[in-house]
């Protein structure tokens, strides 16, 4: 049995496997991963970029708040949703996907009706905004509701675009005219008043 520490190349631990002349030369240490102490031969150089970890360990660590990547079990994906992590413990795990993420606002409604949600309700946000998980905005609907929901929100949002456009429009408008009339008094007052009588009378 070797000892913690021992070094030895490739073709000394296992000598009945073939290697070409290069890899029977590399060399491997005999260590403990320091978390749970299993003892096994690594690559020397390998023990150093694992700290010595033996592979469930060094996923473990490299997984959740150990990951320099973390954000604390929160993100928001490409489509404006956020994702929540969760623990394999919580009553709700069964809504997440591979990987232990939830929708937020499909967690929020679960959480508010306290019972586990089915693939085939939806959580609609009443004013649109992905980001917005308030109880107070969301809405559970089945597939046929939601669709009718969304397309009622754009022709709301069509016609008070409109509304608002014309309004728009009206007010530069009067804008307008009042620039117009305000010239027509400032050029009346410093125009003598023969150059009138010129005009008219041509």
């Amino acid at each position: 049995m070797p000892q913690l520490g021992d070094i030895a190349q490739v073709k000394e631990i296992w000598p009945n496997r073939q290697y070409s002349y290069k890899d029977g030369f590399q060399r491997y240490i005999w260590i403990a991963c320091p978390e749970c102490g299993k003892q096994r031969w690594v690559d020397f150089y390998n023990a150093r970029k694992t700290y010595g970890r033996c592979q469930l360990c060094a996923t473990r660590h490299n997984c959740g708040a150990g990951n320099g990547a973390w954000k604390g079990g929160r993100y928001e994906d490409p489509q404006g949703y956020i994702h929540i992590k969760l623990a394999t413990d919580d009553f709700f795990y069964a809504m997440a996907s591979q990987i232990g993420y939830v929708k937020e606002h499909r967690l929020v409604m679960a959480k508010h009706l306290q019972r586990l949600l089915q693939s085939w309700e939806i959580v609609h946000h009443k004013n649109g905004i992905k980001t917005d998980n308030r109880i107070a905005n969301l809405q559970l609907v089945i597939r046929g509701q939601h669709s009718r929901a969304h397309g009622k929100g754009y022709q709301d949002g069509y016609q008070q675009g409109y509304k608002d456009g014309q309004a728009t429009q009206i007010k530069d408008l009067k804008q307008e005219i009042r620039l117009l009339r305000l010239e027509l008094k400032q050029y009346q007052q410093h125009t003598p008043i023969k150059v009138f009588q010129e005009a008219y009378a041509g």
